[in-house]
């Protein structure tokens, strides 16, 4: 049985993924909105740095780090909406 190491593109979409919800989750439960719109842009722009590593590989890993970019977009409309 061989280990296969994990490509930092699968890395970076994958957290791309996680801090995406983790912002949309964090914007929600504070209901303040200037700190859910912090939240939210700071996992936009995090999120759009991963998608930069992830653009030329398999579509599974750019599609982890849209996921990730649409659910920090959520967690801006939800600041926003709290206002």
């Amino acid at each position: 049985m061989h280990h296969q190491p994990t490509s930092l593109p699968k890395i970076a979409g994958i957290s791309s993924l996680i801090i995406g919800i983790a912002a949309l989750v964090l914007a929600y439960l504070i209901k303040e909105p200037k700190t859910a719109l912090t939240i939210g842009a700071i996992g936009l722009a995090v999120s759009s740095i991963s998608a930069l590593y992830t653009r030329r590989t398999t579509t599974e890993d750019l599609q982890l780090s849209v996921a990730g970019i649409i659910y920090s977009l959520f967690a801006c409309a939800v600041g926003y909406a709290f206002m």
